[in-house]
């Protein structure tokens, strides 16, 4: 093998390893980016994927339609005041605690555009193998 087909060889697998990389990030399951997801679309008023990254497994189904219908209506409601200036303009995870096995404290900073700061301690459960907002006390 000559040098130049080694060098060759050697930026392909780069390239490869780059591109592998690039394409897993966005499906990227820990506490950190679920308690990221959930305030982005809590904040924005999407109450449909703030609720897909709820666990509601611990509920009958008929009080996870009541606590689903609650929420809902909240996460609308609160959308209604992040609007304009008081939009998010930046969310960030800056600290995560394992509380247990299958339980970590999210500490997550809204950035507004008006340069206001809000910091947000969010439970994060592991339900199988992704990870869930935990609203029930265990």
């Amino acid at each position: 093998m000559t040098l130049l087909s080694k060098i060759l060889s050697f930026f392909s697998a780069a390239v490869l390893a780059i591109m592998v990389s690039a394409c897993g990030g966005g499906s990227e399951n820990t506490p950190e980016s679920v308690a990221v997801s959930f305030i982005e679309a809590s904040y924005a008023g999407d109450a449909k994927k703030s609720m897909e990254l709820i666990d509601l497994s611990g509920l009958e189904e008929s009080e996870a339609q009541v606590v689903e219908a609650k929420l809902s209506a909240m996460i609308e409601k609160q959308a209604q005041r992040f609007t304009g200036d008081n939009a998010v303009e930046k969310v960030e995870a800056i600290e995560s605690k394992a509380l247990d096995e299958n339980l970590t404290r999210v500490k997550v900073k809204v950035t507004l555009k008006n340069g206001k700061t809000k910091n947000e301690s969010i439970k994060v459960t592991k339900v199988d193998d992704s990870f869930k907002i935990a609203i029930l006390d265990a």
